[in-house]
């Protein structure tokens, strides 16, 4: 599928309101718009990690691979899912127009368990080297550890709103259970890559004895 966006302004939302896919207008400050919204920044947070990861291709190439190969994936993922919650009204018409909008995506169960199944499969993969944890941690030690927990408190923060706005349908859910997964994704992410550029690891401590 290919776009044209030749002209990004189009003054539409200039009076606070725009369309949903299917063409529903919405408030700007509607909980569906603040729901892709925030999925968007997401989207953009993951793109730090994967963009900063680059600069380990010569210090610590598996580092650098991994997050590319994984964390392209990623995007690409919230990018169509994004596209499910900005469809407006969940009528049949309206998910057909997210089929056609998003060539890669459909709305069979099975796609999107997929998708979760992938993210379960390299978590399970990055915690067969990692230590038990005894505390919990802290975010930071390194850039990308921090990067990594920005992103997931972002996460957690889309999950929060999903639910305020609401669970329409089987499609819903499984756009929460994604986005429930890539939360601990990136928990163990962060974890993963301290310990493959030999960073330390924030834990938390209390009370402060070794203050």
């Amino acid at each position: 599928m290919s776009f044209n966006l030749d002209k990004i302004y189009t003054r539409a939302g200039d009076k606070g309101f725009t369309h949903l896919i299917g063409g529903l207008k919405v408030s700007k400050a509607d909980l569906q718009v603040e729901c892709y919204g925030t999925i968007d920044e997401l989207n953009a947070n993951i793109g730090v990690i994967r963009t900063f990861a680059l600069t380990y291709q010569k210090s610590a190439p598996a580092v650098a691979s991994f997050s590319e190969e994984v964390f392209k994936i990623i995007q690409n993922d919230l990018f169509d899912l994004g596209s499910v919650l900005a469809t407006g009204g969940k009528t049949s018409a309206e998910k057909e127009a997210v089929k056609k909008l998003v060539s890669n995506y459909a709305s069979e169960k099975k796609l999107t368990d997929q998708r979760t199944t992938f993210l379960e499969t390299h978590i399970d993969k990055m915690n067969e080297s990692l230590k038990p944890l005894k505390s919990f941690t802290l975010p930071g030690g390194g850039n990308l550890n921090a990067f990594a927990h920005v992103a997931r408190t972002v996460c957690r923060r889309l999950e929060r709103l999903i639910v305020r706005w609401g669970l329409h349908d089987e499609q819903d859910y499984l756009v929460l259970a994604y986005i429930n997964r890539l939360s601990d994704f990136l928990f163990v992410y962060s974890r993963w890559v301290s310990q493959e550029l030999g960073e330390a690891e924030f834990l938390w401590q209390t009370p402060l004895e070794n203050k």
